[in-house]
C-alpha cells in the first residue's frame, strides 16, 4: 500500500484540527496508508514538561484535554519537519506528501517556508490540496520565492479564486479550485465524532457578567477569531428581541476565569445543534453548510495581516449564500432565520465528485 504524509498546521484551532482529520480519512478511504508529519521536535526536558501539562489538562477537563483526545484520532508520524528540524532522507518513507489544507501558504506567517512547498521532497512526490494563502496579494519581496517554489510541485489545487489567480498572476499555471477537506466527509460522519459540551455556566468576557447555560432552550452560537467591522449588539437584539433564545459565546470563560472546555468535537455539536450560528470563521460558516445551520457570515475588519475575505468570497460565491453576509447589501434576517439549504447541498455533492476527482488523479499521477 502506498504511503502519503500529510504536511499541515498543528495549532489549537477548530478548523486547522478538523480539516486535517478530514484529509487523513479522505486519503485512506482512497486506500493509501497516512500519516500527518510532526511539526516540533521536543527536547528530552520538553517532552516531560509537556507530559506534566497533559495530567494538568485531565485533572482539570480543560480546553487542552479536548485537543488533546481529539489529535489522537489523527495519525501523527515518527518523522519531524519544521523550518529547524528536518527528519534526514524523509522523503524515502513517503511515495507522496500532501501539503493543505488550511492557511499553509500564507506568507504572514513566520512558520511559513520551503518545508511547506514540499521542496524536500523530489518534484513527483509534491501535492497540494486546496492549499491557502490565506490573503488575496502576495508581499513583493517573497513573490519570486513563493513562485519558484510552486514551479517545483507536480499537482496543485488552492481552496480559493483568489489563490487561484495569484497562482496564475505570477506563474501563468492554471489551477483548480476545490473543497475545503472537510465538506468531503458527510454530516453523518462528522455527527459520529461530536460531542456536547458539559459545562453549565460562563462568565461573559465582554461584561464579566455569569451566564447560565442550559441547553434547554434554542440557541444562538457566537465564535469571532478577529475583529469584527459591524459588531453585533444590535444584531443580537434583532434576532433575541423575545428572549427566546439563549445565547452561547465560545470565547466566554468559565467561572475560574479560564477558557470554556470546548475542543474540535464540542465545536461540531454546537454549530450542529444551534439554531443561529454568528461568526467570522471559515471553518464556521463551512461546517454551517454541512449541518445546514443558518448562519451569518461577519467581516474581519482589515488589519496588518490584509485582508483575509477571500475564503469567505469563494465559499459563499460556491454555494449561492451570498446573502448571508452581513456586508451584503441583500442580507435579510428573516430570510437567514428560515434558510432553505436544499440548493447547497445539491452544490456540496457536485463539488465533492470535482475535488475527490482531483485528489484520486493526483495521487495516481506515479
Amino acid at each position: 500500500m502506498k504511503k502519503v504524509g500529510i504536511v499541515t498546521i498543528d495549532s489549537w484551532n477548530y478548523g486547522n484540527k478538523l480539516q486535517n482529520y478530514a484529509l487523513q480519512e479522505v486519503i485512506k478511504q482512497l486506500g493509501y496508508e497516512c500519516e500527518t508529519l510532526k511539526r516540533t521536535k521536543l527536547s528530552r526536558m520538553q517532552n516531560i514538561k509537556m507530559r506534566m501539562k497533559r495530567v494538568s489538562w485531565y485533572v482539570f477537563n480543560t480546553k487542552g484535554k479536548k485537543f488533546d483526545t481529539f489529535s489522537k484520532k489523527i495519525k501523527w508520524s515518527k518523522y519531524y519537519i519544521s523550518q529547524k528540524y528536518i527528519t534526514n532522507n524523509i522523503q524515502k518513507y513517503y511515495d507522496f506528501f500532501v501539503v493543505g489544507s488550511d492557511q499553509v501558504w500564507n506568507p504572514n506567517y513566520d512558520f511559513v517556508g520551503n518545508n511547506e512547498f514540499l521542496t524536500f521532497a523530489p518534484q513527483n512526490k509534491r501535492i497540494a490540496y486546496a492549499a491557502s494563502f490565506g490573503v488575496s496579494e502576495i508581499p513583493v519581496n517573497k513573490r519570486n520565492e513563493y513562485m519558484n517554489s510552486l514551479k517545483g510541485m507536480i499537482s496543485i489545487s488552492v481552496r480559493e479564486e483568489s489563490g487561484a489567480d495569484i497562482i496564475y498572476k505570477y506563474s501563468g499555471r492554471k489551477v483548480p479550485v476545490v473543497l475545503d477537506p472537510t465538506m468531503l466527509l458527510s454530516k453523518e460522519k462528522w455527527r459520529g465524532l461530536s460531542c456536547k459540551p458539559k459545562f453549565k455556566e460562563a462568565i461573559s468576557k465582554s461584561t464579566g457578567e455569569k451566564i447560565k447555560i442550559t441547553f434547554k432552550k434554542k440557541y444562538i452560537l457566537m465564535y469571532f477569531l478577529g475583529e469584527v467591522k459591524n459588531i453585533n449588539d444590535e444584531l443580537l437584539s434583532i434576532l433575541n428581541k423575545n428572549e427566546e433564545y439563549e445565547i452561547i459565546n465560545m470565547f466566554d470563560l468559565t467561572t475560574n476565569r479560564k477558557p470554556l472546555a470546548i475542543g474540535p468535537a464540542e465545536f461540531l455539536w454546537l454549530i450542529d445543534n444551534a439554531d443561529m450560528f454568528i461568526t467570522d470563521s471559515f471553518h464556521g460558516c463551512v461546517f454551517s453548510i454541512i449541518f445546514n445551520t443558518p448562519f451569518i457570515a461577519m467581516e474581519r475588519a482589515v488589519n496588518a495581516g490584509g485582508n483575509m475575505n477571500s475564503r469567505f468570497d469563494t465559499l459563499l460565491k460556491t454555494f449561492d449564500l451570498e446573502e448571508n453576509r452581513f456586508a451584503s447589501a441583500k442580507f435579510n434576517i428573516e430570510n437567514v432565520k428560515s434558510m432553505n439549504f436544499k440548493r447547497a447541498n445539491s452544490i456540496l455533492e457536485k463539488e465533492k465528485v470535482k475535488s475527490l476527482d482531483y485528489l484520486k488523479q493526483a495521487l495516481a499521477s506515479q
